[in-house]
This record gives structure tokens, C-alpha cells and sequence, in this order.
């Protein structure tokens, strides 16, 4: 995919964000249609359909067993939860614009007339309220840096034997 860079982006007073040039383009070029997805971490995930169709197949969903499947299954019962309930097919405008639903942009803690954070995730863009962004990416580095700290005292502990 080609979802790159990071933008801030200002939602306007209808709670429209106006996409950066380069994610337009990119998600232009997967065709016309959107789906917005409320993802757990507190963003909103923006994919093009064929991605967002791809990550549904995961599910692994047998249409013959279907409903034994959901009722004996309490996880994919939420999982089910989660990609129906926390998701919306839109399109984007003429101008370049998404429309954020009050319930989505409430989820993301994303008040119109603010400043957000646009992400590209190579499948797609997450938007973030700006404070959340910085909060993971401290979460992000300070994984890092354990995972660093981890791989270091191994190293050191083998060239001690």
C-alpha cells in the first residue's frame, strides 16, 4: 500500500476533515469507497474497501456453519460486535472531505474545530486527537526501548558463558 506520512489536519465545524493531498490521491487509486473503522486504541481508521474487505475475510466466517459458529463463540460474537457496530462505508466528497460521525468523533475524543493527527498506516490513515497521538507514540518508544533493554541483556548475558 501506499498510505504514507503524517499530517494535522483541523476538523471544520460540521465535523469534515479535508484529507491531505497525498492520502486523497492514494486512497483515489483503490477506488471510490471508504470505511471508517473506531479502532481500540481510541482513533479512527480510515481503509479503503478492498483492505477493509481482506481484514473481514480474516474472520474466517464459513457461511454454511454461520450461526453455530456466533452462538458457540462468545470472541467472535465481539469481534463481530466491533466490525459491524464500529464501522461506516462512506465516500469521499468532491472537495476532498470525510465526514466523521458525531458518534466516531466523540469515540476518538475528536471535537470539531480542533486540531487532529492524520497517520499514514501503509493500509490506510488513522485519525487521532492530538493528545492520544503523542500518549502512543510514549507507548511505542517505551516498547522499543524495553525491547532494546531485553535483547541487550541477552546478548550480554551469551557473551559472558
Amino acid at each position: 500500500m501506499e498510505f504514507y506520512g503524517l499530517e494535522e489536519c483541523k476538523l471544520d465545524a460540521s465535523g469534515r476533515l479535508k484529507l491531505p493531498i497525498q492520502f486523497m490521491d492514494s486512497f483515489k487509486s483503490h477506488g471510490e469507497t471508504l470505511v471508517l473503522y473506531c479502532l481500540p486504541e481510541g482513533a479512527i481508521a480510515v481503509y479503503p474497501l478492498n483492505v477493509w474487505e481482506e481484514m473481514r475475510s480474516d474472520l474466517s466466517l464459513k457461511t454454511e456453519n454461520l450461526i453455530h459458529q456466533i452462538s458457540g463463540n462468545l470472541t467472535l460474537r465481539r469481534q463481530l460486535r466491533r466490525f459491524g457496530s464500529m464501522s461506516l462505508m462512506l465516500k469521499i466528497s468532491n472537495q476532498g472531505r470525510l465526514s466523521l460521525p458525531g458518534p466516531f468523533r466523540e469515540f476518538a475524543s475528536l471535537p470539531v474545530g480542533e486540531l487532529c493527527i492524520v497517520a499514514g498506516v501503509e493500509l490506510g490513515v488513522e485519525i487521532w486527537n492530538k493528545a492520544k497521538w503523542e500518549a502512543e507514540q510514549k507507548l511505542i518508544q517505551a516498547h522499543i526501548m524495553s525491547k532494546g533493554d531485553h535483547q541487550m541483556s541477552a546478548d550480554l548475558d551469551l557473551s559472558q558463558d
